[in-house]
């Protein structure tokens, strides 16, 4: 019979394997997870900007979603598409602005005609 203080061979040998085994997996998750960030970073603004307006908007969908009778799916569509409205209404306004395109003539000051671009500005009009 073995004491405290003597380890047995078979015991040492399955606790190597199974820490080589867990630090394998550990690798793998945190290269995974590295793999996954590298992915999804460009689009971290846009994560973070969904995640704002889905938790300022759950309200006001609930609300609507309670007047039309509980239906969340169309509660959902009509604050999509009203949405799209507004941003469409704000597109629209701001192309008809005419002052607005070419910063109230800032841009012809900055640049008369018959000179080059300025250094470090391009000739592509916006």
């Amino acid at each position: 019979m073995s004491t405290l203080h003597e380890l047995d061979p078979d015991f040492e040998s399955r606790a190597s394997a199974f820490l080589l085994d867990v630090l394998i997996r550990a690798g793998l998750v945190l290269a995974l997870a590295v793999l996954c960030f590298q992915v999804l970073s460009p689009f971290l603004s846009l994560m973070t900007w969904a995640l704002i307006l889905a938790v300022t908007l759950y309200p006001l969908h609930q609300s609507v979603a309670a007047k039309i009778g509980g239906r969340q799916g169309l509660a959902a569509t009509l604050l999509v598409l009203v949405g799209i409205v507004v941003v469409d209404l704000h597109g629209m306004g701001r192309d008809r602005c005419g002052s607005c395109h070419d910063g109230g003539g800032l841009k012809k000051s900055l640049n008369p005609p018959g000179h080059g671009p300025r250094p470090g500005h391009s000739h592509v009009e916006f």
